[in-house]
């Protein structure tokens, strides 16, 4: 009888928690991630950045050219890569 109690719980340690079903969804969210990304690597990637006197500016690198550029507004991020594309 102790036998069979013991069976049961070392049986009821092995089931899998919620943690490591948490696990295996941040798992698959990664996976995912890392799969957009590689498919669009090839849009232009625009970040936006301030200097030192706090005022802000866009940096955009197109991967399709390999070139890089630093912007002050959206309009011309646009028409730089319309220009280089």
């Amino acid at each position: 009888m102790k036998d069979d109690f013991y069976k049961l719980q070392v049986r009821q340690n092995l089931q899998p928690s919620s943690t490591v079903g948490t696990v295996n969804r941040v798992w698959r969210q990664m996976i995912a991630e890392m799969i957009r990304l590689i498919q669009h690597r090839s849009e232009p990637r625009v970040t936006k950045q301030i200097d030192r006197a706090g005022n802000l500016y866009y940096r955009v690198y197109n991967p399709q050219t390999g070139k890089s550029a630093t912007f002050g507004c959206p309009a011309e991020i646009r028409w730089w890569i319309e220009q280089s594309g």
